[in-house]
């Protein structure tokens, strides 16, 4: 008994070890769509998906971003307005962020656009787009009234790129594939 007392001991031990040595800044990756669209007397049924990274430190989200590659195709192209639309022709590749910054004294949203501008990509605010994209359904249902809304636009590479690597300070770097 006393034998099994000893190991039962030391194995709490180990494990208080394990779990205190174990980082407490997170990051977490997922998607997320907006199902459907509207524009005047138009109905779509296709799908915005987004490429969703949430930076947390223990239980708290620091940060979260929700990343597309927007596709001129997509009836969504309808919420531009004629002078967005202009721009985002001019893009070799072009990306649409909903981002969220619990704390813009520790992580900002400065911080993401500068790291946005290392992986090549201009900031374009899509005023028109945003106000049809605050008013789906989905936008609402998700809690993103606190999210705002970016267009990145990259007008020097060759075409699209693979995957976007972020880097916030405290936490490793995210990489985040757009394909």
């Amino acid at each position: 008994m006393a034998q099994f007392f000893s190991f039962f001991i030391f194995f709490s031990m180990c494990f208080l070890f394990s779990c205190s040595t174990l980082t407490k800044q997170l990051i977490d990756y997922g998607d997320f769509s907006m199902n459907g669209g509207v524009y005047k007397n138009q109905r779509w049924s296709g799908s915005l998906r987004f490429k969703r990274v949430s930076w947390f430190h223990e239980f708290s989200m620091f940060f979260d971003v929700n990343v597309t590659r927007f596709d001129i195709k997509s009836p969504f192209v309808n919420w531009l307005s004629a002078d967005e639309l202009a721009e985002i022709n001019a893009c070799k590749d072009f990306l649409i962020t909903l981002s969220y910054a619990a704390d813009e004294e520790k992580i900002s949203q400065r911080m993401f656009l500068d790291e946005m501008a290392r992986n090549g990509f201009d900031k374009i605010m899509l005023p028109n787009f945003e106000t049809h994209l605050k008013l789906h359904p989905d936008f609402d249902r998700s809690s993103l009234s606190l999210y705002k809304l970016y267009g990145h636009c990259n007008k020097n590479g060759s075409g699209p790129v693979e995957n976007i690597t972020i880097g916030l300070p405290g936490f490793s770097e995210a990489n985040i594939l757009l394909n």
